[in-house]
Parts: structure tokens; C-alpha cells; sequence
């Protein structure tokens, strides 16, 4: 059950990411937009750091494009 858990954490986080690196502008909203999702890339490094520095990059964009 758990591995079935974390290939769909993962499939999600690549995903997420995908998506968000393909926007030219973040919406920072925390509730259903950009922000809450770079929050969950944030909380999924826990398990696979490399996701620590694509949530890095994403937060900037999302200040970048204020």
C-alpha cells in the first residue's frame, strides 16, 4: 500500500511540476492556484529532495511576476 502511495505522491509531484515550469507566470493565491501547489512541492521534498529546488525556482517566478 505504501509503495502504491508514493508512486502516486510522485506521479503527482512530476506532474505539478511540469506544469507550473511550463507557465510564463505563477499566480500566488495560496487556495487553488500556483502557490498551493509549489506548497505541496515544498512538503513532497521531504520524501524527494529534488524537489526542494524546483519549489525554490517556481516561488520565484511567482515573485518575479508581481
Amino acid at each position: 500500500m505504501d509503495s502504491i502511495r508514493n508512486n502516486i505522491l510522485q506521479d503527482l509531484a512530476v506532474q505539478v511540476a511540469s506544469r507550473l515550469q511550463a507557465k510564463r507566470y505563477c499566480n500566488c493565491s495560496l487556495l487553488g492556484s500556483d502557490f498551493g501547489e509549489i506548497m505541496f512541492l515544498y512538503y513532497y521534498s521531504r520524501i524527494d529532495r529534488r524537489y526542494e529546488a524546483v519549489a525554490d525556482g517556481l516561488l520565484d517566478k511567482v515573485f518575479m511576476s508581481r
